[in-house]
């Protein structure tokens, strides 16, 4: 009987945690957040999605590549790993390991790998990849935010030349993660560009992105159902992801 003590204190608190719905915390969620031209350099701003945190000192490397006079060149630099969920650590790259002298000589997107060997214990490696157009300043939306947002698709419309997906974050907060908007009906679909990207909106507020009919294979008059889905690749920790797609039948005028 009493060897048996352990084993039944084991067992009640495994009750005791499904009881009460506990559940795993979960890792930390790196992600690259903003990248921007500052004083000739480009300065990467990165962030901890959450719900974990990273051990404090914990750096990472990140690859770096651009289309220079139609040949790809590339940098490898050393990231510093925002350690508690939300924090955001930035670091400067030099350009010269482009092939350019300042940072407004870029004009295509600039790619950013983070983690690229995959050694960070990151729950959700799959969203490290980066691509953007270099911004001439900063972003400010997504600092101070302590919550996570809820991105949902409020709305599909369509007008002559297009149609509309309107989504809104219900959510309490904001997180520096980048999505697309994709859009099908019938055996068309519009999957969305990655070189001009969604970011999280600040909570209530609604945005409408749009993609022409002749690209969903819609013409005037036509009646149809759009399906809509907000963040495919799943790069924007939410506190509910079931609301991300809505389908509706559309008459176009």
């Amino acid at each position: 009987m009493l060897r048996s003590a352990p084993l039944l204190l084991a067992a009640l608190v495994c009750l005791a945690l499904t009881a009460t719905g506990a559940q795993d915390p979960g890792g930390p969620d790196l992600i690259a957040a903003d990248l921007r031209a500052d004083k000739g350099d480009l300065v990467l701003e990165v962030q901890n999605q959450g719900p974990g945190a990273f051990p404090k000192g914990t750096t990472t490397k990140a690859k770096v590549s651009a289309v220079i006079m139609g040949k790809r060149k590339e940098t490898e630099i050393d990231v510093p790993v925002p350690a508690e969920p939300f924090e955001v650590a930035e670091v400067r790259i030099p350009v010269q390991g482009l092939g350019v002298t300042d940072a407004k000589e870029l004009k295509s997107p600039v790619r950013v790998q983070l983690d690229p060997g995959k050694q960070l214990k990151d729950e959700r490696a799959g969203n490290n990849d980066y691509k953007k157009q270099p911004a001439a300043t900063k972003r400010p939306d997504y600092r101070g935010a302590k919550e996570l947002p809820d991105l949902v698709v409020t709305d599909i419309t369509a007008d002559k030349t297009s149609v509309h997906t309107t989504f809104k974050n219900v959510g309490k907060g904001v997180t520096g993660a980048d999505f697309i908007v994709q859009a099908a009906s019938g055996g068309k679909a519009f999957n969305g560009n990655t070189n001009y990207r969604n970011v999280v909106p600040p909570p209530g507020q609604e945005v409408k992105v749009s993609v022409g009919l002749v690209t969903l294979g819609l013409k005037s008059g036509a009646t149809a159902e759009v399906t809509s889905v907000v963040d495919p690749e799943e790069r924007v920790r939410e506190t509910d992801r079931k609301n991300n797609t809505l389908t509706k039948k559309i008459t176009v005028p």
